[in-house]
């Protein structure tokens, strides 16, 4: 069986990989801490509209994202998921299913220049 998960601390604080981050379109769920600590990240984030899920932490401490697209089936952006993410620029939409955005979730996001819109559906920040 394919895996469509990519599973906790899979690559945790690989400080010296360098370049763009693609995620595979099969994948459906992003575990805690995936991606945390990614440093010499270039270009955007981008969660395929495959994404349904993304852990806690798993992109918490990330610097060189240029910007950020969440896929569209997420219903919860969970705690701490972007925490201390540096740089990013552009539009930041929540995607029209979340209705849940959980504590930290963009704390410490400095340097953040751009829009951030929040649609009616989320409920609880």
């Amino acid at each position: 069986m394919v895996s469509r998960e990519i599973n906790d601390d899979a690559f945790i604080k690989c400080t010296q990989l360098k370049g763009i981050l693609t995620i595979g379109s099969n994948v459906t769920i992003i575990h805690d801490t995936t991606f945390k600590g990614f440093s010499k990240m270039i270009g955007p984030l981008i969660t395929p509209d495959s994404v349904e899920y993304i852990g806690s932490n798993a992109f918490a401490d990330c610097s060189g994202f240029e910007s950020l697209t969440l896929s569209n089936p997420l219903t919860n952006i969970s705690w701490s998921t972007f925490s201390g993410c540096l740089g990013f620029k552009g539009e930041l939409i929540i995607p029209e299913l979340v209705t849940n955005i959980s504590q930290i979730a963009f704390s410490r996001c400095h340097d953040f220049s751009g829009d951030l819109i929040i649609l009616d559906s989320v409920i609880l920040i």
